[in-house]
């Protein structure tokens, strides 16, 4: 049992398991986020690829999820972010910044009315009783 321990914690720990491609900074080390235009930017989305033991990957880190997940229509900036405690868990996110869909922005204003109309019924003063309701006359 302890040679079969030993033998999965190897490649765990070798650099072959995991690792980021030899190019990775000069494809996303270099970006100039001073070009984005910031006050477009209404939405923000992330796709997350979890991986367990160094071999047991779940979750989509796709870009293309990321803007599902968001209803982004237009893509300002990209970004990634990776936390790991190798080898026991590595996440991996990709972060999406962009401009939300037309139908996105509906919804969302739909929303915010339904849940003021809502407040407002919950906060507006009860125009009825339950004895002027079935038809008692108050007491004054």
């Amino acid at each position: 049992m302890k040679k079969l321990f030993a033998l999965a914690l190897v490649p765990a720990l070798s650099a072959c398991m995991y690792g980021n491609p030899p190019n990775y900074e000069r494809y996303f080390g270099n970006a100039d986020i001073s070009k984005v235009d910031w006050t477009k930017v209404d939405a923000e989305a992330s796709a997350c690829q979890y991986n367990w033991l160094g071999f047991i990957p779940t979750g989509n880190q796709s870009v293309a999820r990321a803007v599902e997940y968001g209803d982004i229509a237009k893509i300002a900036y990209v970004d990634t972010d990776t936390v790991a405690i190798f080898p026991l868990f590595v996440a991996e996110c990709t972060n999406v910044y962009g401009e939300k869909s037309v139908e996105a922005k509906e919804r969302d204003t739909r929303i915010a009315e339904e849940r003021a109309e809502r407040r407002a019924r919950r906060n507006a003063p009860a125009e009825t009783d339950a004895a002027s309701e079935y038809g008692i006359p108050k007491s004054e």
